[in-house]
């Protein structure tokens, strides 16, 4: 059920999510057809632009991506449920563009979730890996 004094937030990563599942989805059924080909990279261009995009925006959403980062920095993470904390973290894995919003996620999620928090644990696990 949507909390209602957070649906303005709810709705937001709901819809943000919603649109980037859908397109992973296209991109993976993309993948299966062109199998034969050996290097992401060139499927991840080609991908592009047979959707008519630039190199570097694979699934289309990058604009959608930046205006996440200006938009989170006025959320009340206080107020989030569990949902919005696993959109939200879903989002925020995919802005590989941006460290130093990497790095704001991750003091985030250890301010807000706690240290113990499994997501927490994800964000860390994710940030040192991307190193």
């Amino acid at each position: 059920m949507l909390n209602m004094r957070n649906s303005r937030y709810s709705q937001y990563l709901h819809q943000l999510v919603r649109d980037r599942l859908r397109e992973e989805s296209f991109y993976k059924q993309y993948l299966i057809m062109k199998r034969s080909s050996s290097e992401i990279e060139d499927l991840q261009e080609s991908y592009a632009r047979r959707k008519g995009r630039r190199p570097g925006d694979t699934f289309g959403d990058r604009s959608k991506l930046k205006s996440f980062i200006t938009r989170s920095q006025a959320f009340d993470y206080d107020r989030f449920d569990a949902n919005d904390w696993n959109n939200f973290i879903f989002i925020s894995e995919r802005i590989d563009f941006d460290r130093s919003f990497q790095r704001k996620i991750t003091q985030i999620a250890r301010k807000h979730l706690g240290e113990h928090s499994e997501l927490y644990k994800r964000i860390l696990k994710d940030s040192r890996q991307r190193k």
